[in-house]
């Protein structure tokens, strides 16, 4: 839109300078020569009517009456010439009617004047004077009836120059106000823009930042707003997107750390229970001989509880495997959460290209303004120049007295005309000038938007080196969750061989008399396994323990 107006603002400058221009040339090169043309013709005429009168007075034959008979030629033909000049760019077809009726009547005269000179020829007083009544009576009026006709032309001329100036005035002044017009709603429109712009980029993206910096800080627990449906507001909901899934993977996580750090704390006790069981099986192996039946029902609680303590890590190893799931789910969000900071730092790129094409067109603005500037110079030149043949113009009606008095009013207003020319050509070199300090801060709004531009695809970058940084949080929560799940499954199959061992045992209870000292040596080993069991439950513990501490770093 701002291209075509500007298209527009030149177009116009162009065609309306042209337009003033053809007509500044149509009055200095045709016009005010026409006029000139007549005027010389209308000279011609008077000093061939000079010469005839001198030729009566002058001896017939002599040196100077054949001067002043070619002195009547050679006037005829330049008014000849200089009318048909004037006939060659004559327009009005009043104009050619005046100058048919001149040409007849023109003739006629002619035909008088050669007459007298035939007459004055003539060395008899009779002839003479003859020539004389002649010249002044007939040739006389028929003269003045032929000079009338360049007078009425030389008045169509001087309306049909005042006619013209009315037009150049009307077009410089409908092109002013059409140029006022239009760079008005240019203006008006690029203000429009840049506030638009900057509503829609800026707030949203101070909002961001903020959102991005609390997340950062390990706030989870506010959303961003959705204000618009553009680019930034698909920014806004990836990013709530993004946040939510992270929230519900670290209560998750939250869960199963408090989940995982109770069974730990049951396993734990189970374990020391059970160390203290074989202790007792180990002081009791001792008195088995005596103690069989006790011995078995001890055995067969301690299975009891192992199984327990099976069921409690088969509960744990589930509750791991959820974790994991969560955890590469939050990885994936994660990932989408980087690929629509990628997507927005495009958009931005886009952004900032559009808002150097629109600096680039303004700049072609400024530079179609000088070249407007150049064609004003040469108008005002024009104009100066119309100044001066008017001027000349003057100076020759001055010379040719009362007849010139017709071509100094003509002058008179070329001249008025040049002046009003060079004044509208200045007018229009100002009216060039604040455009071009309109673009001047057309370019440094573009400057200002450019820079905000830039700083907000900085500040995206910062939000996906942020969720990269979560990511790899995740990452490691993941790798931690593989090795409890390790370590739970390892001791399951601990426990499991325990209840074996345990089971076995009760079944080796009624063979306890004969088997003392194998059972004093299997409950060594038992209780080797025990602390086995303790050790491993103390390693889930403190991976629960770090967990609980990562989780417990956001703000949900």
């Amino acid at each position: 839109m701002v291209v075509l107006m500007l298209v527009l603002i030149s177009y116009l400058g162009i065609s309306r300078m042209g337009e003033i221009e053809d007509n500044l040339r149509y009055n200095t090169d045709i016009l005010l020569t026409s006029i000139e043309k007549l005027i010389q013709a209308d000279r011609d005429l008077n000093q061939a009517l000079v010469s005839e009168r001198t030729l009566i007075q002058t001896e017939p034959g002599s040196a100077a009456f054949n001067a002043l008979v070619k002195d009547i030629h050679e006037n005829i033909r330049q008014c000849k010439e200089r009318v048909g000049y004037y006939q060659t760019h004559a327009t009005l077809p009043e104009q050619r009617k005046l100058l048919e009726a001149f040409a007849s009547d023109f003739q006629k005269w002619q035909d008088i004047d050669q007459e007298v000179i035939k007459l004055a020829q003539d060395k008899s007083p009779a002839s003479r004077q003859g020539a004389a009544a002649l010249s002044l009576t007939r040739g006389k009026q028929q003269f003045e009836t032929a000079r009338g006709y360049l007078d009425k032309l030389e008045e169509i001329s001087l309306d049909f120059a005042a006619q013209r100036k009315v037009e150049a005035r009307h077009h410089y002044l409908q092109a002013t106000r059409t140029i006022l017009v239009i760079l008005i709603l240019v203006v008006i429109f690029c203000l429009f823009i840049g506030t638009t712009t900057w509503r829609a980029v800026t707030v949203p993206l101070a909002a961001i930042i903020s959102f991005t910096q609390r997340v950062a800080d390990g706030d989870l627990s506010q959303t961003l707003p959705v204000l618009a449906r553009n680019e930034m507001g698909r920014l806004t909901e990836a990013l709530n997107n993004s946040v939510q899934s992270l929230r519900t993977i670290i209560e998750k996580a939250v869960a199963s750390a408090r989940q995982m750090a109770s069974s730990t704390q049951q396993l734990s006790a189970s374990a020391e229970q059970n160390r203290q069981v074989i202790n007792q099986i180990t002081q009791a192996a001792q008195e088995l001989a005596g103690a069989a039946e006790r011995q078995s029902r001890y055995v067969q609680d301690s299975i009891e509880k192992m199984e327990g303590n099976s069921a409690a890590i088969e509960q744990v190893a589930a509750t791991t495997q959820e974790v994991a799931a969560a955890a590469g789910n939050a990885r994936l969000k994660a990932e989408e959460g980087n690929r629509a900071m990628d997507q927005a730092c495009r958009e931005m790129d886009e952004i900032n290209e559009s808002t150097l094409n629109v600096s680039r067109i303004i700049n072609e603005l400024g530079e179609r303004s000088k070249t407007i500037e150049q064609i004003v110079d040469l108008i005002s030149g024009i104009a100066d120049q119309t100044n001066l043949l008017a001027l000349n113009a003057a100076i020759e009606a001055a010379r040719a007295g009362e007849h010139g008095r017709g071509f100094a009013v003509v002058a008179e207003e070329v001249r008025k005309l040049a002046d009003q020319s060079s004044q509208a050509a200045k007018e229009i070199a100002a009216l060039i000038g604040q455009i071009q300090k309109d673009t001047f801060h057309a370019v440094q709004a573009m400057e200002n938007s450019k820079q905000l531009v830039g700083r907000g695809i900085q500040v995206i970058a910062q939000g996906g080196e942020t969720f990269r940084q979560i990511q790899d949080a995740v990452n490691s929560v993941c790798e931690q969750i593989k090795e409890v799940s390790l370590a739970t499954d390892e001791m399951a199959g601990n426990i499991t061989e325990m209840v074996e061992s345990l089971k076995k045992i009760g079944e080796l209870a009624q063979q306890i008399a004969a088997a003392t000292q194998n059972i004093a040596g299997g409950t060594e080993e038992e209780l080797a396994s025990m602390e086995e069991i303790a050790s491993a439950a103390g390693v889930l513990a403190g991976m629960g323990h770090d967990l609980q501490q990562i989780a417990c770093k956001f703000k949900l």
